[in-house]
């Protein structure tokens, strides 16, 4: 009898496992369909690194900006937060302020990012792509990120100086 208990657990937590991943996926399929297009220029890594193998290393000019605006006390420790950026006529996202819970400025988006070892992390720090198709890639300049109503980012493209789609 208890094998039989036990089994059922196992089936049960097993779809309910997989209901929630799921759900997740589904959530994220979405925000890459409908969110709102931000695109992040790309910051220079050092170019004899960039292409390790199947991925491309990625940092952003945004978070130079972000950086110099967090106090010491921040910059010191581990923090998860939001910045306030604009989007100018291609969608590319300028620096206004760290959100500190004051209201709103107008004509703003709300992007989550988080601050780990001193470095800002907005959403993903690699591009994954096919072997042997590393040079493609050589000539990214923008990340394009689908902007979820809750913040979060989830690149979706890399674009080249004029915005075409890698």
């Amino acid at each position: 009898m208890k094998g039989h208990h036990a089994f059922w657990l196992t089936l049960i937590a097993t779809f309910g496992l997989l209901a929630v991943i799921n759900v997740d996926i589904a959530s994220k399929e979405r925000q890459l369909a409908e969110g709102t297009v931000v695109r992040f220029a790309l910051a220079p890594v050092d170019p004899r690194s960039l292409m390790q193998g199947d991925y491309m290393a990625l940092a952003y000019a945004l978070e130079t900006p972000i950086l110099g605006a967090l106090t010491e006390e921040e910059r010191a420790g581990s923090l998860n937060a939001y910045v306030w950026v604009t989007l100018d006529e291609h969608a590319q996202a300028h620096f206004v302020a760290i959100d500190r819970g004051e209201p709103k400025p107008a004509d703003v988006q709300r992007v989550q990012f988080r601050l780990r070892d001193g470095q800002i992390k907005l959403a993903s720090n690699a591009w994954f792509f096919e072997e042997g198709s590393a040079a493609r890639f050589d000539i990214a300049r923008y990340g394009e990120f689908r902007l979820g109503d809750d913040g979060t980012v989830l690149l979706s493209a890399l674009l080249d100086e004029q915005f075409n789609v890698l």
